[in-house]
């Protein structure tokens, strides 16, 4: 489990029963009953935002989307692909899409001033190296498969 340093005392804050989030205008901590949006009346004491929380999006909206897509793909087929052109069309942005969300919010954390203790960082470099490549390699196999 990550350990987020003091810049990011909201993390730790969720754990506690009244679940407390930073104000999206001034940053301070306040207690967070719902989004705006949905009916929520928070109002920051500090600034007196009123929409002080807004909705971030659920991160596996982008996968349902590439898979949507995928599918419509493979029923309409405008390339002309065969199973094996299709499979490395998808992927290798599979790939790069997986990597967008779920690796780089680590190296963002290393970046930040986070470091990883034991061999977690080098797990995370080889799969992230693993990750890349394939997904480069399969975009030049679609590439190589659309000339000939």
């Amino acid at each position: 489990m990550l350990g987020w340093d003091n810049k990011f005392t909201f993390r730790t804050e969720m754990a506690d029963e009244n679940l407390m989030l930073p104000c999206e205008k001034c940053g301070k901590l306040i207690y967070y009953d719902g989004v705006s949006f949905f009916g929520a009346k928070t109002v920051c004491e500090y600034c007196g935002s009123k929409n002080p929380h807004t909705i971030r999006g659920n991160p596996l909206f982008p996968f349902a989307v590439f898979f949507l897509c995928a599918l419509l793909l493979v029923l309409v087929d405008p390339f002309g692909f065969s199973e094996e052109g299709y499979f490395f069309l998808f992927f290798g942005p599979f790939c790069f899409m997986f990597w967008f969300k779920a690796l780089l919010p680590f190296y963002i954390a290393q970046f930040k001033g986070y470091q990883m203790s034991g061999c977690g960082n080098f797990a995370l470099g080889c799969f992230s190296f693993v990750l890349l490549v394939a997904g480069s390699i399969s975009l030049f196999f679609v590439v190589l498969t659309m000339y000939n």
